[in-house]
């Protein structure tokens, strides 16, 4: 499943906008396809920042991963860090 525009959400973000914002966003991509550059291709209309962070959950795995904006690229799109495992996915009890 490809990214859809607009599936990030704004979790938080700072009064007057000037610290890094926290955004949401899932799909059945793995956490290594979320960082690739450009997977957010409509990163500047959403308002994001270098800085930001951003969490991913597979939807296939319930994986959840986090990430921060690296880049914002010319063309709107964002470039994100390689992906940290925030939540496995995995449920032993």
């Amino acid at each position: 499943m490809a990214y859809a525009l607009k599936n990030p959400t704004l979790r938080s973000c700072s009064i007057g906008n000037n610290a890094p914002a926290e955004w949401y966003g899932e799909s059945a991509d793995a956490g290594a396809t979320v960082d690739t550059s450009g997977f957010i291709s409509d990163a500047v209309d959403l308002g994001m920042k270098v800085g930001d962070t951003y969490k991913h959950r597979d939807t296939s795995t319930d994986i959840v991963t986090s990430h921060v904006v690296k880049v914002l690229n010319a063309n709107g799109s964002a470039d994100l860090t390689d992906a940290t495992t925030y939540a496995s996915g995995t449920n032993t009890d």
